[in-house]
């Protein structure tokens, strides 16, 4: 179809012409208006002007109704060609999509890339996220009704449907929800589990057993996990764990191939909640546990020391609220893989101060040899464990330390076995109770000039105080770019401010402006947090904080005031 000559003929033009220019006399229509406005009725108007108008109006009324006639066909001839414009335009836009549009050309494998980021995005980074309250968010099923190649493209993509977010109180409030759940399962294929599943074990809802129909569905896949974390409240946990561990050993029983590999085969990463009590569930869980050659990471309530118990052998993150019958040297030359150890309190066995005792020692550790740990960061309550158990460890990678420098601890030889490592200590977290101490956290600090950033907390207003002015006059951490300090203040302290000033001297000390550059530079001390527990204290506090360093914030320096309730 060519457009080269014009559509309409010169006649037609010819036509059109005459429709788009009528003949008017303007005199007459001038006189028309002058006699409506002057009020004239038509007794008045002359016979001969009379006949003039008249005329034109038995004239203009078939002139009319040709324009019509005109204007009518026109707009359907214009409608039609309108509706073919745009049919056109859709069946090009489709065709230049296909053969032009970048996401098109794109490989699949960049494509499903594409996929995963946005899957990710939001306010979960699971691919289906069922939380107790909110809406339901999911991704990847949204992507697959876009069209009928990203649908085939994502449902033959199961690593897109493998992430999942649940609260069983889901289930109350949206029935269906449930159906969206096995869906993402469905998907996942044989693809490794991502998971987080916030249990409710509030027996007065409805919908407790398709809750636990979603964990037998779980439970049945899990020779998948890959990441778990199973949010279980205390009250009815112990049910929880012990029907977990059945039915666990249903499967095993039904799969003999599971026998050697366990029901965890793949699993690195399991949380539970720290607050839970070492009870006969939990117990039998742990015993599922045995067989789990891949675990890295394991947060929860307890770890205890056990030849049935958890597979520890590939361990690099244990972050545990008690440590059941063993010391924390023992643990660490047990475990050569860790690299991060929190633990909140300690109870070793009864008989035995440290259970790694020389007679009872595995036997391919020798406590008398010297043990190099890749340990990284290490929280702990306290090291007051029997000297050959520090004595025979050296930590060379240690980069993080948080612990209570209580009055029992300081004699202790976990600080010489530090000093032996040659650690390069980054991180320094402290408790501190009684000023007499300030002096050998002094010391402490010393010997490790290579300190960036140091937490102290105190337990009050004097002993914070003391250890600052200390902390001044020694020139302790020279290197250091963040300080927090923390302390629990009295009501009747809070008059008290000379801690303030305390505050802004180290800082003012630690920290300089160098104006030569554009903007101005900071060195030393980058960043000041103070934590307090009043809320008098706090506005006191952060008033004068804030106006002392002003200048330094003007320059970049960071400060931050915090509360905690008590």
């Amino acid at each position: 179809m060519g457009f080269s000559s014009p559509l309409l003929c010169s006649n037609c033009l010819s036509n059109l012409d005459i429709l788009t220019e009528p003949l008017v006399d303007t005199e007459l229509h001038k006189s028309v208006s002058n006699l409506i406005r002057s009020g004239f009725g038509r007794s008045s108007i002359p016979s001969q002007k009379f006949e003039q108008i008249n005329a034109f109006v038995t004239e203009s009324s078939e002139t009319l109704e040709h324009y019509h006639k005109a204007i009518t066909e026109i707009e359907g001839r214009l409608l039609a060609m309108k509706t073919a414009h745009d049919d056109l335009q859709r069946r090009f836009d489709d065709a230049r999509s296909l053969i032009s549009s970048p996401i098109r050309n794109l490989p699949s494998e960049a494509l499903n890339e594409i996929f995963a980021w946005i899957c990710q995005r939001g306010n979960s980074s699971h691919s289906l996220s069922l939380r107790e309250r909110g809406s339901i968010s999911c991704p990847t099923l949204e992507l697959s009704w876009v069209c009928s190649w990203w649908r085939t493209s994502i449902q033959s993509s199961p690593e897109l449907w493998s992430s999942i977010e649940v609260a069983s109180r889901r289930f109350q409030f949206n029935p269906s929800s449930f159906e969206l759940f096995l869906k993402y399962i469905s998907y996942s294929g044989n693809h490794p589990l991502d998971f987080c599943y916030d249990l409710d074990t509030d027996y007065r809802f409805n919908s407790r057993r398709v809750a636990e129909r979603a964990l037998d569905v779980l439970l049945d896949n899990s020779t998948r996990w890959r990441r778990a974390a199973l949010i279980v409240p205390k009250h009815g946990s112990n049910d929880w764990f012990l029907h977990a561990a059945s039915r666990l050993a249903s499967n095993v029983a039904r799969n003999p191939e599971r026998a050697h590999i366990g029901s965890f085969p793949i699993l690195e990463y399991l949380e539970i909640p720290r607050h839970l009590p070492w009870a006969s569930g939990l117990i039998s869980f742990f015993q599922t546990l045995t067989v789990c050659p891949r675990l890295q990471i394991y947060h929860g309530t307890v770890f205890s020391w056990s030849g049935s118990s958890i597979d520890i052998s590939h361990l690099r993150e244990l972050s545990v609220t008690f440590l059941f019958g063993e010391s924390i040297p023992g643990l660490i030359r047990r475990i050569p893989t860790l690299q991060c150890l929190f633990i909140e309190y300690v109870k070793l066995n009864l008989d035995l101060e440290d259970p790694i005792a020389f007679d009872e020692a595995p036997s391919h550790i020798d406590p008398r040899e010297i043990s190099h740990s890749s340990l990284k960061k290490i929280q702990i309550p306290n090291t007051h464990f029997s000297p050959q158990s520090w004595n025979s460890l050296r930590l060379p990678d240690l980069k993080h330390l948080q612990i209570d420098f209580s009055r029992q601890s300081i004699d202790a030889p976990f600080f010489s076995m530090l000093e032996d490592s040659k650690c390069q200590l980054e991180t320094l977290r402290v408790r501190m109770s009684s000023t007499p101490l300030k002096a050998a956290l002094g010391h402490f600090l010393t010997l490790h000039p290579t300190l960036l950033y140091l937490s102290v907390d105190f337990s009050s207003a004097e002993v914070l105080r003391a250890f600052l002015g200390y902390f001044k006059l020694e020139n302790l951490a020279p290197n250091l770019r963040a300080l927090e300090v923390g302390c629990k203040y009295r009501p009747d302290e809070i008059k008290d401010a000379s801690l303030c000033p305390s505050i802004c001297e180290v800082v003012m000390d630690r920290c300089t402006i160098h104006t030569e550059g554009d903007p101005a530079e900071l060195y030393g001390l980058q960043a000041l947090t103070v934590v307090l527990n009043h809320q008098n204290s706090y506005l006191i506090v952060d008033h004068f904080i804030h106006t002392n360093l002003a200048h330094l914030e003007a320059a970049g320096f960071q400060v931050e005031m915090r509360k905690v309730t008590v």
